[in-house]
């Protein structure tokens, strides 16, 4: 599914963004890194450079029912997180928000991470990767995600 996302603009995937909430994922899904968003983070080389090694190069996925990313093919667990449907820290309207205050990262790290996930009504989800800061900032980049097979 995230293949039929990868062949949206970038304003496309930004008004599939605005539109509806659909169900909430459940289960592992596999993600696909869409692209940089046009802010002052998806811009700033530093976010990009470590945006590509997290999320452009690797494997990546989550898995919500245990609530955690994953990395690689051994699909090494990173980032536990807790879910809840809410506003959009970067969006009009309302996503599913990822906080990482279970995880195990240094608090100062994780109290900066921050992503969201638009399910669709259709069943695709679509994805804002980024950090803590005021709306148009540090939201970095879109992905997408399909159950993993």
């Amino acid at each position: 599914m995230p293949e039929a996302l990868a062949s949206l603009s970038l304003p496309e995937l930004e008004e599939l963004y605005r539109g509806p909430l659909g169900p909430a994922p459940a289960g592992d899904h596999v993600g696909t890194f869409l692209g940089f968003l046009d802010s002052a983070g998806g811009r700033d080389p530093r976010y990009r450079a470590l945006s590509t090694v997290m999320f452009r190069w690797p494997r990546f996925g989550v898995d919500f029912h245990r609530q955690l990313w994953w990395f690689g093919a051994r699909r090494i667990a990173l980032g536990r997180f807790r879910a809840a449907r809410g506003p959009s820290q970067w969006r009009d309207g309302e996503v599913i928000q990822v906080r990482y205050e279970p995880s195990r990262l240094p608090r100062a790290v994780k109290a900066r991470m921050y992503d969201e996930v638009k399910p669709l009504p259709d069943g695709r989800v679509l994805g804002i990767g980024g950090i803590v800061d005021e709306r148009g900032a540090l939201d970095l980049f879109f992905f997408g995600l399909s159950p993993a097979v």
